[in-house]
C-alpha cells in the first residue's frame, strides 16, 4: 500500500497546507512597493493576474471557507523577486567610505547624481527584498512544497523537497529603477532523500528542469567519489545533507517523521511510541537516518560512527535483524550495563562515549560515573579534547593523586583553553619539568601554567636559532625611566617573550632572521612589559599585555626612546 502527503505553500502566508492530491504549481509575483503589479507564470510567460485571484488570496488565507476556482487543481506559490547585488557607480577621485552620505558632500555633476539615486534606489529595493526571501518561521520562500511517499509493502520512504531555481538577465548591473524587471524565470529543483528500512539503504538525489539540464537527476551514492569513502565518512557526507535539509523545510520532516517511525515497527515488531513520548537529544532527520541504519536500535548508529570510535578502530559487525545488538556491542566494548548508563544513553547517545572516556582513563567509581552523566557540563568536560591526551593526562593525575581528585580536576570551571593545554601536555610530556607537573596536578590548566606548556612546545617543534645584530641595530639597545629596551637573543627568548605577553610574536622568527624587521622588547623591574616591532626607522608595532596599547606611563617611556633613536610611527 503507498501513501503520498503534500504540502504546498499557502500564498502571501508562512503555513503550508497538507494535502493527498497533487496539485500544479503556479509561480506568483506579488505587487510590492517596487513591483506595480502582481503577476503569474503561465503558459511559458509572465503575465498580469486576474484580479479576482489576488483579491481571493488574503481571503483564503483570512477564511478557509473561501473557495479559489479551481483550488483542488492550482497551488499559488509566492515567486520572490531575487536581485543581485547592484554595483556602485564609480566617479573616480569622488570618493568617500561613507556611501549614505556621498550625495550629499561630493559636488556630482547632474548625470552622476542621477546615477547615484538610481543606484541607491536599486540598493533600497535589493535590502527590501533580502528582507522579503524569508518567511516568519525562517524558511526561504523558494522553497514551495514536499511530497512524502510511503510505501508499506517495501517499507521505503520518500521524501521530496522542491524549491523555485532562477535565471537572471545578465545585463543588471546599472539599469534605470523604473524599468527595472530582471528577466527571472522560474524553474524547479528538488532535493529527494530515500529510506530504505527493509535494506538498510539511504539515497539522495538532486533533479531540475533548468533548460541546460532538462529534467537531470543525479544520485550521490553512485557518484564514483562517493563509492570511495569509508563507512565512517559517509555517515557524514550523509548528515550534512540530511541537516540542510531539515534547515530547508522543518516541517516535511514532522510530517514524514511518524510514518517512518510507523515502517521502522513494521520491520522490528516493536512499538516505537517511545521516540515520541520521549524523544532523544537527537534531530528528526537523523533520527529517521539512524533507524533506517539499524531499526532495532538507531540511538547506536551515532556512537558507532563517532571519531572516538575511529580512534579506538573498534569494529564491530552489528545483523540488522538482531534485537541484542545493543547488548553485544556493549559486551564488544566491555561497557558494564548498569541503569542509570542505560538512561543517559536513551537522551543521550553520546553518554556510552562519555563512560567509556571515564573507564578508559583510570575512574571505576560508580558514583563518580553517575556525577559526570547527570550533568550536562560534566559531560562536555570529559568529552572535549582528543581521545588519546585526556586519557594520558587522566591515568598520569589518577595514578598520582587519585580518582576524585583527578576528576575534580579536569571539572574544574578557571581551565585555559583545556583542549589544547592537554594535547601540549601529552605531545611535550618528556620535556615538562616536574615543578610544572605538580603545578597542574595542584592547579589544573590554569592561564599561566598552558603559557608555560605553550613555551615548552615552541621549542620542542622549533630548533633554536640565534638571531646576530649588527652594530646599528645594538644602539636601540637602551634604559629609560626604569624600562630596559633590549633586543632578543635567540627564537627561543622570543618565544619567552610571547608567552609572557600572550602574542603571536614568536612566529617573527623567520622575519628577524631574513632582517625584515627587529623586535625590540621591554622590561621593567624584571618583567616583560612591552613588545616593539622596528622596520627600518619606522615604529610598525608597540603592544603590551594580549595586545593591548601602552598606558600612559608605558606611551612616555616609548617616545623618549623614539625621540632618543630618531625613531618615527
Amino acid at each position: 500500500m503507498k501513501q503520498d502527503i503534500y504540502l504546498y505553500r499557502d500564498c502571501r502566508a508562512s503555513d503550508f497546507i497538507c494535502t493527498d492530491t497533487a496539485k500544479e504549481v503556479i509561480p506568483v509575483r506579488l505587487r510590492t512597493p517596487y513591483i506595480k503589479a502582481s503577476s503569474w507564470y503561465r503558459n511559458g510567460k509572465w503575465e498580469d493576474l486576474p484580479p479576482e485571484i489576488e483579491q481571493q488570496m488574503p481571503d483564503k488565507m483570512n477564511n478557509p471557507a473561501v473557495n479559489i476556482d479551481d483550488d483542488d487543481k492550482y497551488a499559488y506559490c509566492e515567486f520572490v523577486e531575487n536581485m543581485l547585488n547592484p554595483k556602485r557607480p564609480d566617479f573616480t577621485d569622488k570618493w568617500t567610505n561613507d556611501w549614505s552620505k556621498a550625495a550629499d558632500i561630493e559636488d556630482y555633476t547632474a548625470d552622476e547624481m542621477s546615477r547615484f539615486l538610481d543606484y541607491r534606489i536599486l540598493r533600497q529595493r535589493y535590502s527590501y527584498n533580502e528582507k522579503n526571501k524569508f518567511d516568519s518561521r525562517g524558511i526561504i520562500k523558494d522553497v514551495y512544497m514536499a511530497h512524502i511517499s510511503v510505501d508499506d509493502e517495501a517499507l521505503t520512504l520518500s521524501m521530496t523537497i522542491r524549491l523555485f531555481d532562477r535565471t537572471h538577465d545578465n545585463a543588471i548591473e546599472a539599469p534605470a529603477p523604473d524599468d527595472y524587471m530582471p528577466l527571472s524565470i522560474p524553474y524547479w529543483e528538488s532535493h529527494r532523500i530515500v529510506f530504505d528500512i527493509k535494506n538498510g539503504i539511504v539515497k539522495t538525489y538532486d533533479e531540475n528542469n533548468c533548460p541546460q539540464y532538462q529534467n537531470h537527476s543525479y544520485c550521490y551514492e553512485d557518484d564514483p567519489d562517493i563509492k570511495q569513502l569509508t563507512l565512517f565518512e559517509l555517515h557524514g557526507h550523509h548528515t550534512e545533507i540530511l541537516e540542510a535539509t531539515e534547515e530547508y523545510m522543518p516541517i516535511a520532516v514532522d510530517t514524514a517523521y511518524k510514518p517512518l517511525l510507523s515502517l521502522a515497527e513494521k520491520f522490528t515488531g516493536l512499538s516505537m511510541q517511545r521516540y515520541i513520548d520521549n524523544p532523544p537529544n537527537v534531530s528528526k532527520i537523523l533520527m529517521m537516518y539512524y533507524m533506517t541504519l539499524i531499526p532495532f536500535e538507531p540511538l547506536l548508529v551515532p556512537v558507532l560512527y563517532s571519531n572516538d570510535m575511529q580512534e579506538r578502530k573498534l569494529k564491530f559487525k552489528y545483523n540488522r535483524h538482531d534485537s541484542l545488538v545493543l547488548k553485544k556491542f556493549f559486551a564488544k566494548a566491555h561497557i558494564k550495563d548498569y541503569p542509570f548508563l542505560r538512561k543517559s544513553y536513551n537522551n543521550r547517545p553520546q553518554a556510552l562515549l562519555t563512560y567509556m572516556r571515564m573507564a578508559e582513563s583510570g575512574i571505576k567509581d560508580i558514583n563518580l560515573f553517575n556525577r559526570v552523566l547527570g550533568s550536562k557540563d560534566n559531560c562536555k568536560s570529559i568529552d572535549s579534547g582528543n581521545l588519546h591526551d585526556l586519557v594520558f593526562f587522566m591515568r598520569y593525575a589518577v595514578g598520582k593523586r587519585g580518582q576524585l581528585p583527578a576528576l575534580n580536576l579536569l571539572l574544574r570551571k578557571d581551565h585555559y583553553s583545556m583542549r589544547d593545554a592537554m594535547n601540549m601536555f601529552h605531545r611535550c610530556f618528556r620535556k615538562v619539568p616536574e615543578t610544572l607537573r605538580r603545578d597542574i596536578l595542584k592547579d589544573g590548566f590554569t592561564e599561566f601554567n598552558h603559557d608555560a606548556l605553550s613555551e615548552i612546545s615552541y621549542k620542542c617543534q622549533h630548533k633554536n636559532r640565534k638571531f646576530k645584530w649588527t652594530g646599528l641595530q645594538k644602539l636601540l639597545e637602551d634604559k629609560i625611566d626604569g624600562y630596559e629596551f633590549r633586543l632578543p637573543k635567540d627564537s627561543n627568548q622570543l618565544c619567552e617573550i610571547g608567552a609572557a605577553l600572550h602574542n603571536c610574536v614568536a612566529s617573527y622568527s623567520d622575519k628577524v632572521i631574513k632582517q625584515e624587521c627587529i623586535i625590540v622588547y621591554a622590561v621593567r623591574k624584571g618583567k616583560y612589559e612591552l613588545c616593539i616591532e622596528v622596520v627600518g626607522k619606522e615604529v610598525r608595532q608597540e603592544l603590551t599585555n594580549r595586545n593591548a596599547k601602552p598606558d600612559k606611563e608605558q606611551q612616555d617611556a616609548l617616545d623618549k626612546w623614539h625621540e632618543r633613536h630618531h625613531l618615527v610611527r
